[in-house]
């Protein structure tokens, strides 16, 4: 695929570690839950998770830990604790708030995240986001998360887009492989994991901002190559 050539038509972000600092509130929200039960994991753990459904971690938890109720009851005690935290913490990384109004303007934009669709709203929400999205894929949209390409390819067709046509950024290795596999672009931010960890993304940004910067510049502006 070139990027040299290409005239791209949309941009698909990933959430967590991409549009927003919040893997760290997702672990805290792991921990603040299971210490309360009396399970204790350390952050090291939690790192090798970022990227994965929730309900994967519920489910290796409560293999560790069978409970009454099984993983749903860890599940349920996440959700509470992260959202608590949505509330009081959450932001988005710097400079988001207007890229997105800039990107806005010129191509549709879309989320594709592993969170619930109860999460992304609240976030969006909290953080004035919502209104820049045209589209989002989330945990309950599609049957295959990543790495699959499920989730990046239901995004471009609800944005009814060409996938070949789209920019996805993303920061684990699970979401860079399931936007390749969709056939996009795919910038890696290194937020959450090293740069050699996310050596199959066409580029590698420090942070959201620049790879935005870059994309404005090189795809949407008025002298495409």
């Amino acid at each position: 695929m070139s990027q040299e050539k290409r005239n791209y038509s949309a941009i698909i972000f990933d959430m967590d570690g991409v549009l927003f600092d919040s893997e760290p509130l997702h672990a805290e929200a792991w921990q603040e839950s299971l210490e309360s039960v009396g399970i204790k994991y350390d952050n090291v753990f939690f790192t090798q998770w970022i990227g994965i459904p929730d309900e994967d971690l519920a489910l290796f938890i409560d293999n560790d830990y069978p409970c009454d109720g099984g993983m749903e009851i860890y599940l349920e005690r996440k959700r509470k604790s992260f959202r608590q935290l949505v509330r009081r913490k959450l932001k988005p990384f710097f400079g988001i708030n207007e890229w997105l109004h800039n990107l806005a303007k010129i191509a549709p934009i879309a989320i594709a995240t592993s969170s619930g669709r109860a999460d992304m709203k609240l976030m969006l929400e909290v953080t004035n986001l919502t209104t820049y999205f045209s589209a989002s894929s989330t945990h309950e949209d599609v049957s295959m998360h990543k790495p699959n390409p499920e989730p990046y390819l239901f995004a471009a067709k609800k944005l009814g887009v060409d996938p070949q046509m789209c920019i996805a950024i993303d920061d684990s290795p699970t979401g860079i492989a399931s936007a390749k596999e969709a056939g996009m672009l795919t910038f890696g931010i290194t937020s959450s994991f090293p740069a050699d960890k996310l050596k199959m993304a066409e580029m590698l940004f420090a942070d959201t901002s620049s790879s935005c910067q870059w994309i404005m510049g090189r795809y949407f502006s008025g002298d495409r190559q």
